[in-house]
Formats: structure tokens, C-alpha cells, sequence
């Protein structure tokens, strides 16, 4: 085959490719496995091709195409030995030429064999005589070894994508635990100040705060196992936790068997309603009746409500964590320890956050939801006999039923 012809056929692949590669993007990005075996079989065919077009050039004129050096010939350097000797770097040069898996250089290794062990002479006429068999065993070798790189490459790129995996992971986890230590916009709010920059804290004016207790919790552990009261009160808690989740409330802690989560302005919570505050707590005690009849005990539960004002920051230096402060944390203590066993007791102040929600919920159509009673009690007893008068809540308390009670 003519030298030229040859070279006209290697130049195909190449115009080819450009043309699928750049003219049609699109369909790169839809069939990249497809686009990669078009590649490799680009670049095995071309490489292949220019190296058995320098086979097509006339033979050296005159006597000596070889030396003998020791009983092994050795070619002389004539211009056609040398384009000869270049094949195989160009050859090398094209089939490596783009990052490909080691397993899929072994196809030039095995093609490259196949160059030197074929007697392309007796095929191709008025060719050069054969290659000498150093000149081919180093050809071999310089493809084998650069199919070695492919793989020193591979596995160094195989260990830095596991290593950015582990990363990533190590920090997906890590902003999940921050995530449950800390509000979401607290959290960012961190990663956007400087290391030097002081702890944040936040001045909130109309939170919503409810705290649960558990009614009979103390009883109960009594007789179980430290491993069946751990799994108890996760189980209950995971509950709490799934509305929390679905009232888009932010738990803020648990001490014992108490659970407070509420709602404030931004960055404690996104959304600031009392009426999901109160959703919330009507659900956690039909889920804590729910719980308690599917696993035969006696367990209920009571949830103090109440809005007002306090302060949240960051406290510890270790395991720190965000919490609130303010009376009306311990207000909200009150509601909850005077509450009765599967109600929901409120605050005058909560009456009034809700009651402007409401309204604003009627004038756009919206059902209610809720309803509060007015709890005529003075003054407030716990469970442990302690009174408290209602005006260390801000006045009387009311217990909040849904629509369906």
C-alpha cells in the first residue's frame, strides 16, 4: 500500500473524532462509555497505521544495512532506519495520548507485539527489510513500560478518589452532627465568619418554646434493664425527632425525659409559627399514646407551651452546643410540670401569638387547627405537690385542643 494512501487513511480517525467531539458535545455527555471505546479504537487504529506506513518507504540504497557487532546485527543509523526508529515513538505518542485504563493499555502492548512478530516485508511491497530484533524488543519495551505508567496512574488516581470519598463523607457527617448540635443558619453563620470572629448569639422576641415530659417514665424504668431504658426513650424520641422534621420545629435539647423544641425569627428556625409549635405538641402526645398501647405500658405525656423573649448563643468550649436562656425557659418549666397527663398547657402570651396567626389564617380561608380552653385553676400544682401562681407564666394558663378532640 502506498506510503501516502496510508497516511491519508490515518488522517480519517483523526477528522472524525474532532468532528464528533466537537461539532456534537451533546452527545459526549449522554454516551461517555461509548465516546471512550471510539477513542481507544481511534488511537489503536492510528497508531497502528502510521507505524506500518513507515514500512512502505523504498529500501536504502548500497550495501551495509546492518553491522554486525558481536554476532548481533545491529542497524545502521540511514535515514530510513531512523524514520523506522521513530514509529515506535510515534506509535506511543498516539496510543497514549489520552488517560486510559491500564486494562485497556494492554491493547497496545498486545498490538505492539503483533507489529514486530508479523513479517509485514513479505505483505507490503517494496518495503524496507525487517526491523532489527533490538530495535523491536525496544519498542515492545517502551510500550510496555508506558502501559505500566497507565497503571502507576490509575492506582494514584484510584487512591486520591478514595481518599476525597472519605473526605467528603468524614464532612457530610460532620455537618449532620453540627446540624443536630446547632440551628442550620447558626451553623452557616459560623462557617461564614472568620476563625478570630466571637461565638454568635441572638437576641429572639417572639419565641415559641414547648417542652414535653414524659408522665410515668420514672415508674416504668424502674424495673427495666439501663439498655431497655436507653432504647425506650429512643424510641419515643425518635418520634418527637420525625415531628420536628415534619413541623419544620428545631429541637433544642433534651434533659431526662424532657424534650423542648420550638420555633423563633431567623437563625433559630426558618419559619416562625406558633401555631406549628402547637400541632407539634398535640401530635407528640398521640404518638406517646399510640406508643404506649402498642407496647402495653403506662406512659403519657404533657407539653408546656409558651412565647416570649430570650437569648440564644453557643456555650462550652469542647462539646459545645447552642442553647436559650431567659425566664421564659423557666416559665415554660412551669407549663409543663403543672400541665395535666396528656394535655397541652399554655401560656396568655402564647394565646395571644397564636390568636393573631389564626386570624390571619381565617382572612385567607385556612382551617384553624386548634382551639384553646381557659384552665380556671389557682394556683398551679405539680405533680410533686409544688404550687407556682399563674402569674409567674404571665397570667392564666389555657389547654390547647385540636379540632378532632
Amino acid at each position: 500500500m502506498p506510503f501516502v494512501l496510508m497516511r491519508v487513511f490515518a488522517i480519517i480517525p483523526c477528522v472524525a473524532w474532532y468532528r464528533m467531539h466537537v461539532v456534537n458535545a451533546a452527545w459526549l455527555d449522554n454516551h461517555p462509555r461509548l465516546a471512550y471505546r471510539a477513542l481507544l479504537a481511534t488511537s489503536l487504529f492510528l497508531a497502528t497505521l502510521l507505524y506500518l506506513s513507515t514500512h512502505t518507504l523504498p529500501n536504502d540504497d548500497g550495501p551495509g544495512t546492518h553491522t554486525a557487532h558481536r554476532n548481533f546485527p545491529v542497524p545502521n543509523f540511514t535515514p530510513v532506519s531512523f524514520v523506522q526508529l521513530c514509529a515506535g515513538v510515534v506509535f506511543i505518542l498516539v496510543a497514549f495520548s489520552n488517560p486510559i485504563f491500564f486494562v485497556h493499555s494492554l491493547i497496545f502492548v498486545v498490538a505492539a507485539l503483533v507489529l514486530v512478530l508479523v513479517p509485514w516485508e513479505k505483505f507490503l511491497n517494496g518495503c524496507t527489510e525487517a526491523s532489527a530484533p533490538l530495535q523491536k524488543m525496544v519498542f515492545v519495551l517502551a510500550v510496555a513500560l508506558h502501559s505500566y505508567g497507565a497503571w502507576v496512574m490509575e492506582k494514584s488516581e484510584r487512591r486520591q478518589f478514595r481518599s476525597q470519598r472519605a473526605m467528603e463523607v468524614s464532612q457530610s457527617r460532620m455537618s449532620s452532627i453540627l446540624n443536630t448540635l446547632m440551628p442550620p443558619l447558626v451553623v452557616e453563620e459560623l462557617r461564614r465568619n472568620p476563625p478570630t470572629a466571637a461565638l454568635p448569639s441572638h437576641r429572639y422576641h417572639r419565641a415559641t418554646i414547648a417542652q414535653a415530659d414524659l408522665v410515668g417514665f420514672t415508674a416504668l424504668c424502674s424495673g427495666l434493664q439501663p439498655s431497655e431504658v436507653v432504647t425506650l426513650i429512643s424510641d419515643i424520641f425518635g418520634l418527637f425527632d420525625d415531628l420536628t422534621d415534619l413541623y419544620d420545629v428545631y429541637k433544642i435539647e433534651t434533659v431526662g425525659d424532657a424534650y423542648i423544641a420550638g420555633q423563633a425569627e431567623t437563625p433559630l428556625t426558618r419559619r416562625n409559627s406558633p401555631l406549628s409549635v402547637a400541632l407539634l405538641a398535640l401530635d407528640m402526645i398521640k404518638e406517646v399514646k399510640a406508643w404506649s398501647r402498642d407496647h402495653d405500658e403506662v406512659v403519657n405525656c404533657r407539653v408546656g407551651i409558651h412565647t416570649g423573649e430570650c437569648v440564644g448563643g453557643i456555650v462550652g468550649s469542647n462539646m459545645q452546643r447552642y442553647h436559650l436562656f431567659g425566664t421564659m425557659m423557666y416559665q415554660v418549666e412551669i407549663l409543663e410540670s403543672t400541665a395535666p397527663p396528656g394535655e397541652v398547657q399554655a401560656s396568655e402570651a402564647f394565646r395571644d401569638a397564636i390568636e393573631a396567626e389564626l386570624e390571619d389564617r381565617r382572612a385567607r380561608h385556612h382551617e384553624d387547627g386548634v382551639r384553646l380552653e381557659p384552665r380556671h385553676l389557682e394556683p398551679l400544682s405539680t405533680s410533686k405537690g409544688e404550687s407556682h401562681s399563674c402569674s409567674e407564666v404571665g397570667g392564666p394558663t389555657y389547654l390547647i385542643k385540636g379540632d378532632s378532640t
